[in-house]
């Protein structure tokens, strides 16, 4: 299994005011919600390309798509994963970045 905090950089960048919500029985900033999201995005983009779950997460890093999820947060928080999931992929065509449209 990996170990996804291993492979997302250690600086999280999100925009926001530091609104928290309750998670688990405990608190839940706005960056702890976006390297949420990032996680679930990096799952469903690995199922949705066919690829692993490390590779998944390398491509998002290096394309400076996990840095763009955290600061469109406010945005994407309304919108269900799938849905983002369509947004970043776009994101990567617009960037040439191959994800499983390449294979």
């Amino acid at each position: 299994m990996v170990a996804l905090g291993s492979l997302i950089p250690a600086t999280v960048r999100y925009s926001g005011y530091g609104r928290s919500m309750r998670f688990g029985g405990g608190r839940m900033d706005e960056r702890m919600q976006a390297l949420f999201m990032q996680a679930r995005l990096a799952r469903l983009a690995s199922v949705r390309w066919d690829m692993t779950l490390r590779d998944a997460v390398t491509t998002l890093a290096q394309s400076g798509t996990l840095a763009y999820v955290g600061d469109c947060f406010d945005y994407f928080h309304l919108m269900g994963d799938d849905a983002v999931l369509d947004d970043v992929e776009a994101y990567l065509e617009a960037r040439g970045v191959p994800t499983h449209d390449a294979a």
